[in-house]
């Protein structure tokens, strides 16, 4: 909706604070204040009053309009001149002094701030903010592109998602597909080819989201948008985003690295993302372990049997952050420095394994040329008998 025709009036003249402290509105009464009533009617017609309220619309809109009238008259301004600061912080001021009131009022006065910021989004009023549906952040999206829309768009993002590697489709919709939608939405645009990594980057800065929920939206829709053509030709970040760009191969060989990142372009073709990261931080360990323990080996076709006992050895007495940072180094916490979980143990070395033995399969000229791993080498880990249940339990 475009609102260049429509009036900026910002002060409220001494005709519209008559009219908007009074109780009731009668038609000559909207007549006095038109040029609020109107616009504000005609966006809540046509974008919010969708879905379970199109049965009750009028009372809805009477509700919405009364609550924005008593904004105005707090704030001493037309709702053109509304920002979210200062919404914020009226909001805040009312939620204190009705705390005493019961539930279901307060839950019913929360829906009709939503109705009213909703309304003031669509009037170009206010930008696109989380303030707005607290809750449910897509219903803003339902509302701005309409259903038939965004069920296109989630089908086409899905199976681009499946198309590319992702496994789950509930995943690649719910963290992905969510993330576009909304930008479109902020950005008050139906078309995918609009979005670019700046408009992805700033919504994940903005969004109350956890960051690590957040990153994985925002780099899922890079990926995928990426795959279906958009992103102006921009390319995806990976996955983890700038927190890679700290990992260290540590004393690893030059040569052994140039062999592993050859195997992870290999094998992004056939795996999943996360898979592949598994695969590199696993390694980047094995590297920065071998590089230290015998510095003499400058290349994978110096690997020998003895180093792959001398490895399984040390993974029992690893620790967490041992041998090269990880990927993403401030997500250890507190774990740092406690032992390496037997079932992480058993994944080094069979990821190193698997390393070796597809390396050998694609013919790298560097491959060893000699078995290193034998049965039981890869153990399993412990499973826990059920405990005793005593009779009287």
């Amino acid at each position: 909706m475009t609102t260049g025709a429509i009036p900026r009036q910002l002060k409220l003249t001494a005709a519209d604070l008559r009219v908007l402290s009074q109780e009731r509105y009668s038609s000559a009464d909207r007549a006095r204040v038109q040029h609020l009533d109107a616009p504000y009617e005609d966006a809540f017609l046509r974008n919010v009053a969708r879905g379970p309220m199109a049965a009750e619309t009028s009372n809805h809109l009477w509700r919405s309009f009364r609550l924005c009238a008593r904004m105005m008259l707090d704030l001493d301004c037309t709702y053109w001149a509304f920002t979210w600061e200062r919404l914020v912080a009226w909001r805040a001021e009312q939620e204190g002094l009705h705390a005493h009131r019961a539930p279901g009022w307060r839950n019913n006065w929360h829906t009709r701030w939503t109705e009213v910021t909703a309304t003031l989004f669509f009037l170009e009023v206010l930008p696109y903010s989380e303030e707005i549906y607290r809750a449910n952040h897509m219903e803003l999206a339902y509302k701005w592109l309409g259903k038939e829309i965004v069920q296109a768009i989630q089908e086409r993002f899905v199976a681009m998602a499946l198309a590319i590697g992702y496994r789950y489709p509930r995943e690649a919709l719910k963290n992905g597909a969510a993330v576009v939608l909304m930008v479109l939405t902020a950005k008050r645009s139906m078309d995918l080819a609009s979005i670019t990594r700046a408009d992805l980057e700033a919504w994940e800065a903005q969004t109350r989201r956890s960051k690590r929920v957040a990153n994985k939206g925002v780099t899922t829709a890079e990926k995928v948008l990426a795959a279906m053509g958009y992103l102006e030709g921009e390319a995806p970040r990976r996955v983890g985003g700038a927190s890679r760009s700290r990992a260290s191969w540590g004393r690893t060989a030059p040569a052994i690295i140039d062999t592993c990142e050859r195997f992870l372009a290999d094998l992004r073709t056939m795996r999943r993302p996360e898979t592949v990261n598994t695969y590199e931080t696993i390694l980047r360990r094995f590297g920065d372990w071998l590089g230290h323990h015998d510095p003499t080996v400058r290349s994978v076709a110096d690997v020998r049997r003895q180093h792959i006992e001398a490895y399984k050895q040390a993974l029992a007495e690893m620790k967490i952050g041992d041998y090269t940072s990880p990927l993403r180094p401030s997500h250890l916490g507190e774990k740092r420095g406690q032992p390496i979980s037997r079932n992480h143990q058993i994944r080094c070395i069979s990821c190193v394994r698997t390393f070796f033995e597809m390396i050998d399969t694609l013919e790298y000229a560097e491959r060893p040329g000699r078995r290193l791993f034998i049965r039981g080498d890869i153990g399993r880990a412990d499973q826990e008998l059920p405990r005793f249940i005593p009779d009287a339990e």
